[in-house]
């Protein structure tokens, strides 16, 4: 574990949130908006024990441009998608009990921090292995096995407004 931080968000547009888009054909966007987000230097509550005192994360990890507020474009999808990581061989050989997501929220540029925010980018290779600051697209909302591609429901873009707070 690299980074374990809260963040902070606002909408840019505060309706944006409240659109949905709509076509005649089927398409996958359900909304697109921005968001500001900065992480926070502070860790999550669930790390805020002493085991964890003295180990390294967020800024022992991070230069000081990486907890500076960032401006992202987002697009909510609906469909059938895998994660990122489970992608990193082109999906080729995947388990078939590797699952599948209704919902995959895409970034315009990762919201993690690029590489050169990373104090030990060089001294450290392993990080370059899953390459976090290119990921762009995470996923949520796990479909049932059985599930079929047109299964999923706009229900689910309620539960992801409540999570958000809008």
């Amino acid at each position: 574990m690299w980074i374990a931080a809260d963040l902070s968000w606002k909408a840019k547009d505060p309706n944006a949130l409240q659109q949905f888009i709509t076509s005649t054909n089927y398409s996958p966007l359900i909304s697109q908006f921005a968001l500001e987000i900065t992480i926070q230097k502070r860790r999550i509550s669930s790390l805020q024990d002493a085991r964890w005192d003295k180990s390294e994360l967020n800024e022992k990890l991070l230069t000081d441009a990486a907890f500076l507020p960032k401006t992202y474009t987002l697009r909510l999808e609906q469909g059938r998608f895998r994660t990122p990581y489970e992608l990193l061989n082109d999906g080729k050989n995947t388990p078939d009990w590797v699952p599948w997501f209704a919902f995959r929220l895409v970034f315009d540029v990762s919201p993690y921090p690029p590489r050169h925010e990373w104090k030990w980018a060089d001294e450290k290779p392993v990080p370059d292995v899953y390459k976090f600051w290119e990921w762009k697209e995470f996923c949520n909302r796990e479909l049932p096995k059985e599930a079929k591609e047109t299964g999923v429901v706009i229900a689910g873009w309620r539960w992801i407004r409540r999570t958000l707070g809008v």
